[in-house]
């Protein structure tokens, strides 16, 4: 849980008006546990036809530039649960730690929200930009990333109060942020599905409050991207023909990411554990899942729901439904 959250005042910071949460103190053996379920999910999704799985392992600003807070009081426990869930697990998954990469690149650049706990829109460009090359090595028909300059950007909201701006209050917080979107230029045309519903973009715009009331105040623009949480997200790119299908198990902090993400994949299937109701193995099979790739925030890893992979399976009719 967030356990604290500390302003920082020095002027000459890049990170002023900054609001910070502390991770607390995760339980090894249910981090272990979860490993575990993993190294077996690996396992049997291999058996399944997967070619690999890969664990990328997501940056946070809890503890980034922490020798700059100005405080000894509180003890952020984000690297150490990261080091645990990394020490069991074994070659056969593929890691990608963004932690340090991406903390270089905040030194210069805000690619944090000042008042929520996500990535903003640049930090999603920049975790994308390490993913794909990382695939793109392994798989060169992935291609490699675009540069940032190949993007439109767009400010679609300057009025966002993210979660730790809920927590103290808006009147504690210096300014908003922004939701920013990022659009390849002569973006690629592709098909959303979620549910029954049909969409023709990953970003969503009825979750952008324009003139704000009080009771607005803390709408949750995140949800922009990626229409926020859904059990399952299926985006088809009529113009990437690379034949490859890519399933992404994530919690929130990649729905910044997807809508770069999409541009390199025939087909990708962005599932919620959370919320998704069957097994993660059918959707293997009847997707012809090339790629997994998990990414989580050190939060995720003590969350059993988000290592549950054996649900009872789906009937084949609400199989299809849902993809």
């Amino acid at each position: 849980m967030l356990k604290f959250f500390h302003k920082l005042f020095d002027k000459h910071d890049h990170h002023n008006g900054q609001l910070l949460g502390a991770i607390g103190k995760k339980d090894k053996k249910k981090i272990a546990g979860n490993v575990k379920k993993l190294i077996e999910y690996n396992e049997k999704v291999k058996e399944l036809g997967v070619k690999d799985l890969y664990f990328v392992a997501a940056s946070r600003n809890s503890w980034i530039n922490r020798d700059k807070i100005g405080s000894s009081n509180y003890k952020d426990y984000t690297n150490e649960a990261w080091e645990d869930f990394f020490k069991d697990i074994n070659s056969e998954i593929k890691t990608i730690d963004l932690r340090k990469k991406l903390e270089d690149i905040n030194s210069t650049e805000n690619i944090y929200y000042k008042t929520d706990h996500h990535w903003n829109s640049l930090g999603g460009y920049y975790a994308y930009r390490e993913i794909i090359n990382r695939l793109g090595n392994d798989y060169p028909e992935v291609g490699k990333a675009y540069e940032l300059e190949e993007f439109d950007k767009e400010v679609v909201s300057k009025s966002f109060y993210g979660s730790y701006a809920r927590r103290v209050g808006y009147l504690n917080v210096e300014n908003p942020d922004q939701i920013v979107k990022y659009s390849l230029k002569g973006t690629p045309k592709i098909e959303v599905k979620i549910g029954k519903e049909k969409y023709s973009s990953l970003f969503f715009n009825e979750y952008i409050v324009k003139n704000k009331d009080y009771k607005e105040i803390y709408s949750n623009e995140y949800r922009y991207y990626s229409d926020g949480d859904k059990a399952m997200v299926r985006v088809n790119n009529l113009k990437n023909k690379n034949n490859l299908n890519v399933l992404v198990i994530k919690d929130s902090y990649m729905n910044v990411v997807t809508p770069f993400i999409v541009n390199h994949f025939q087909n990708t299937y962005i599932m919620d554990l959370r919320h998704w109701k069957s097994n993660a193995y059918d959707i293997i099979q009847s997707r012809k899942i090339d790629i997994v790739v998990f990414l989580y925030n050190p939060t995720s890893l003590t969350n059993n729901k988000q290592f549950d992979f054996n649900k009872k399976a789906l009937t084949k009719k609400k199989h299809r439904k849902l993809l």
